[in-house]
């Protein structure tokens, strides 16, 4: 497992990962293109999110990856827990059949801030 959280979950790779995928979906057009900085930010955000909650767990991370350090592990939440991804899977369900726009961000708000406050509990 440690090996898969090495270079994928680099706090020093992952910002050119963010870059590569951004300047792809800038090309293809659509939404990326009409507000690229929005887009790049959200897409930096999102990866750099993933190997941050990993080390929550008991396998840990390789954050700092490709120096020589042990992988940085808190120990507090399950591989798949529940209390963390749940809140984040209804507010998307619920976003994704919201007819507004205000309904819609503030399911994914209340979502957030429920698996963040887990992740504190924890």
């Amino acid at each position: 497992m440690t090996w898969h959280r090495a270079a994928t979950h680099s706090v020093f790779v992952l910002p050119f990962v963010a870059w590569a995928v951004w300047a792809f979906f800038r090309r293809c057009g659509g939404r990326v293109a009409q507000e690229p900085q929005r887009w790049f930010w959200a897409i930096f955000v999102c990866l750099m999110a993933h190997p941050l909650i990993d080390s929550f767990t008991v396998y840990g991370t390789q954050l700092l990856w490709p120096l020589p350090t042990k992988p940085l592990m808190w120990s507090s939440l399950f591989i798949i827990d529940p209390l963390f991804t749940l809140p984040w899977l209804v507010a998307c369900v619920v976003a994704g059949f919201a007819l507004e726009r205000p309904l819609a961000n503030k399911a994914l708000y209340a979502g957030v801030a429920l698996g963040v406050a887990s992740v504190g509990w924890s």
